[in-house]
């Protein structure tokens, strides 16, 4: 009966004390749920706004490229033009020494006659 009655106390201690721990538990989550209600908004939030700006980031990113990809073709298009105003220059300089070549040729065939 002893141990019974020892047995049965220690029990009943036992059950306080998970009560007791229970609750201040449960007192803990009571008293924190709005800090981590709270603090999960804000990670929410923080976590959209950083997504908005990885968008605009990359946003601008393909922007610079496009800018870059439009500066390599203007640049390939300069340097086309270049090398065509090149060729007409230098085929104009040609023609040019032709007729001053065929200007000599007459002007001395003209002297030969004359003379």
């Amino acid at each position: 009966l002893g141990r019974l009655e020892e047995s049965l106390r220690y029990t009943t201690a036992s059950a306080k004390y998970y009560n007791h721990n229970q609750h201040k538990h449960n007192q803990h989550h009571t008293l924190s749920s709005p800090l981590l209600t709270r603090s999960r908004n804000e990670l929410a939030q923080e976590q959209i706004a950083h997504n908005a700006t990885a968008n605009n980031y990359q946003g601008m990113r393909r922007d610079v490229e496009k800018a870059e990809d439009t500066t390599r073709a203007m640049n390939d298009r300069i340097m086309q033009l270049e090398v065509k105003h090149t060729e007409a220059v230098d085929e104009m300089v040609r023609k040019h020494k032709k007729d001053v070549s065929t200007a000599k040729e007459r002007v001395d065939a003209l002297e030969i006659e004359r003379r």
